[in-house]
């Protein structure tokens, strides 16, 4: 029974960790909509999600003993969804729902395909 809820505190927290760095995207791909466009849309996310595994890699034994869910969470979860990953899980959700993004010039919104 004890292997059972470590496993449920690690989807757990490899969820909450994936949708923060999922939230944290989108937010950041807002600074892609401002005139003049210096950087392409991923660049905020990227330095942050490596930012984030830095600092988690840094002191990694440190966390473990503080509380080993957290490496998990914050590497594979937070890290992983906050860089190439969720481009490439966006990309797949706008095709398999039939939506269209706009060109690049004109912003990261989505509609619907019609």
């Amino acid at each position: 029974m004890a292997r059972v809820s470590e496993r449920l505190v690690d989807i757990a927290v490899l969820l909450l960790g994936s949708w923060l760095g999922c939230a944290l995207r989108m937010a950041l791909q807002t600074f892609y909509e401002y005139d003049p466009m210096v950087v392409f849309p991923a660049l905020y996310a990227q330095v942050v999600g490596c930012a984030a595994m830095a600092a988690t890699v840094q002191h990694r034994q440190r966390l473990l003993k503080w509380y080993a869910p957290f490496v998990l969470a914050t590497t594979t979860g937070f890290a992983g969804s906050l860089t190439t990953f969720s481009s490439w899980m966006g990309s797949a959700t706008t095709a398999v729902m039939g939506l269209t993004s706009p060109t690049w010039s004109g912003g990261n919104k989505v509609r619907r395909a019609g």
